[in-house]
């Protein structure tokens, strides 16, 4: 298996401390499946939407 080049990687450069184009962001993908944590606010976030929305679902 090969792996892809490091030494243009933004999200590497960021954690050396080094000068980057952007700021990379790091998503947690799997997390809301399986900790009560992340899920507790993605509920939060969908009862929020639908009720400033007006659309209940």
């Amino acid at each position: 298996m090969s792996y892809p080049s490091l030494h243009n990687n933004t999200f590497i450069k960021a954690l050396l401390r080094q000068p980057t184009a952007h700021t990379p962001a790091w998503r947690m993908r799997q997390a809301g499946r399986y900790l009560p944590d992340p899920a507790a606010r993605v509920d939060a976030v969908h009862h929020h939407s639908r009720v400033v929305g007006g659309v209940h679902a």
